[in-house]
């Protein structure tokens, strides 16, 4: 099941899936026309409206979530990319999975533990390196909505 999800929301964040989406504070449950669902969101920079980030969330068994990150290619794949809370020093890191020649894509797996700490905080601080030898580009991701967000993600994928 789990590599099904991986490999379905590859697909369709390469083909630009036709969707339906319901609002959940800062996230959004999106529809996927061949079926399933995700939660988004999308992070713009303050200057321009830019997309810094595409955010999504999808259900796999047992409790534990994938978390994907898309952003601009060209990042420095080798500094790696991660997020962190607030309140806390360590950093949560995501795996790069691929590149085409818009965008990478970084993921998670977030097991039920971390599935919840997400759900329950306010932000979290998501950070890469955009290109080589450049600063850290931190950005805050809201949390708001997430819980509601992740429950109607839940009913999606059994059929409600």
């Amino acid at each position: 099941m789990r590599r099904r999800a991986w490999l379905a929301l590859l697909l369709w964040l390469a083909a630009g899936g036709e969707l339906a989406a319901q609002q959940f504070r800062d996230w959004e449950l999106l529809r996927l026309s061949e079926g399933g669902c995700l939660l988004a969101q999308q992070v713009l920079a303050r200057q321009g409206q830019v997309n810094i980030a595409s955010v999504y969330l999808s259900d796999l068994e047992a409790g534990s979530a994938l978390l994907s990150v898309q952003v601009p290619v060209g990042v420095s794949l080798a500094d790696g990319i991660g997020y962190r809370y607030p309140d806390r020093p360590e950093v949560v890191p995501l795996i790069w999975q691929s590149c085409n020649r818009d965008t990478c894509l970084a993921q998670a797996r977030l097991a039920g533990p971390e599935l919840a700490r997400l759900q329950a905080a306010r932000e979290i601080r998501v950070g890469f390196v955009p290109v080589r030898e450049a600063r850290p580009l931190v950005f805050s991701l809201s949390l708001l909505g997430l819980g509601e967000g992740v429950r109607r993600l839940r009913d999606c994928g059994s059929g409600g």
